[in-house]
């Protein structure tokens, strides 16, 4: 059993010599002669990567898509009443659309969410954001958001607001059916404070939703921009969506 035991060891340092001369060359006969540690270190990063990829087609691309089915049922109900008014809100269904698919290409092309196509200033690409998901769902919306305020974010903070307001927006739209969306963004002392509230149905917050994933969605990157997000609703009275993003 020694002299077993012994082989063993002796098969087990050439294979550890192996994997060193493996690592050094940064090539080998095989995947196996890879060393433990980096297989592991990538096979979390595709996780992660996948993790990445599965919240920003969620709070991206599905939530267009979502406001798109919404302004397709709208115009089935605006043609049995005004022929005309269904083709005019056909028009912004189209315009979502167009860029929805915008979207999906810069997504598939970079694997990064794209804001919108006007390349322009932080306020102006979320009053566009909210404005389009709004028009296409047929909700009025009243826009409040300070440039000065959007100004004084970084850009990586920019970048996670996008989809939370996406999210919040979305989430008002299809579950809350309102008459009226306020949204603004404004400066509170050492924080920029973004609102999304709605006149809708509203719910019990001690029994929320529970279909979907979009609350908890909303926790985790208020949570990595550490920020606090709040929700307050009563049923038949609206529903708000408040985060306050430290500076």
């Amino acid at each position: 059993m020694a002299q077993e035991a012994q082989g063993n060891e002796a098969v087990l340092v050439e294979d550890n010599a192996s994997t060193r001369a493996h690592s050094e060359r940064g090539r080998g006969r095989n995947g196996f002669q890879e060393p433990f540690g980096e297989k592991d270190a990538l096979i979390r990063e595709l996780v992660q990567d996948r993790a990445r990829i599965s919240h920003d087609l969620h709070d991206g691309v599905l939530q267009s898509i979502y406001a798109i089915g919404i302004g397709l049922q709208t115009c089935k109900i605006l043609l049995q009443q005004s022929p005309e008014k269904a083709s005019d809100h056909l028009e912004h269904v189209i315009d979502q659309l167009d860029r929805t698919i915008h979207e999906v290409r810069g997504f598939v092309k970079t694997g990064l969410s794209v804001i919108s196509s006007s390349g322009g200033r932080f306020d102006s690409e979320l009053m566009a954001l909210v404005r389009g998901m709004s028009e296409t769902a047929g909700v009025s919306c009243r826009l409040m958001i300070d440039p000065r305020a959007c100004a004084s974010l970084p850009s990586e903070t920019q970048t996670e607001i996008v989809p939370i307001l996406r999210e919040a927006v979305s989430n008002s739209l299809r579950h809350g059916q309102p008459g009226h969306l306020t949204v603004s963004m404004q400066r509170e002392n050492s924080s920029v404070r973004l609102i999304v509230a709605d006149d809708g149905i509203g719910f019990n917050p001690a029994d929320p939703p529970r279909d979907g994933c979009g609350l908890r969605n909303l926790t985790m990157r208020a949570a990595k921009l550490g920020a606090r997000l709040r929700v307050r609703s009563r049923p038949c009275q609206g529903t708000q969506v408040i985060l306050d993003v430290p500076l």
